[in-house]
């Protein structure tokens, strides 16, 4: 996944100097923190129901996200945007009476959203389709327990930017549903660049 990601991105800066020529589109990358819930209790309660035990859980509270992005101009204050992010791995790791055991999982995906841009503030909102990727069994006091591995599917985003400049923003955005799982959602605070 990330290699293709790698092609993507160069492939990306080639095919967008082409297009920086016309001034509708625009060419950014924001990063920042992601505080992300990502569905450790779910796999906790996997793991509480194969094991017949109380199952405990602790996780990190976040990680880098990365996010390239392509935005269409419609005019002054309207566009749209097309974004693919990804996160740094989250380690989360389950206890009971048996033992413990640990897994590192992260999100990646695709968005699409509409921007509407008032003074120095700019709103989002907006659709996303991503995945989560984590362990597909863990073996908890010697009983592997598939917990799912890898889950996907979309939902909504949101968003808010205050513009510094032209160029540069600061933000904040939330992906709901992501890897179509309800409860797991990722709220971003991102520095951004448009080239």
């Amino acid at each position: 996944m990330k290699k293709i990601f790698y092609y993507v991105c160069i492939l990306s800066f080639i095919f967008l100097n082409n297009l920086k020529a016309q001034d509708d589109f625009t060419f950014g990358i924001d990063g920042g923190w992601g505080f992300l819930d990502l569905g450790a209790d779910d796999t906790a309660q996997i793991l509480a129901n194969a094991t017949s035990r109380t199952t405990s859980y602790t996780e990190d509270s976040g990680a880098f996200v990365i996010r390239p992005f392509i935005q269409y101009g419609l005019d002054e204050n309207n566009a749209f945007e097309i974004g693919y992010f990804f996160t740094g791995d989250v380690s989360a790791t389950y206890t009971n009476s048996s033992g413990s055991a640990s897994e590192d999982y992260n999100a990646s995906g695709f968005d699409l959203s509409y921007l509407y841009t008032l003074d120095e503030f700019t709103f989002k909102v907006g659709v996303h389709t991503s995945e989560v990727t984590g362990a597909a069994t863990l073996n908890m006091g010697g009983t592997n327990v598939a917990v799912g591995g890898n889950t996907s599917g979309s939902g909504a985003l949101v968003g808010l930017n205050y513009n510094l400049d032209k160029n540069t923003y600061v933000g904040l955005q939330q992906y709901s549903n992501v890897g179509g799982d309800d409860a797991a959602d990722i709220i971003y605070l991102s520095y951004g660049y448009k080239f």
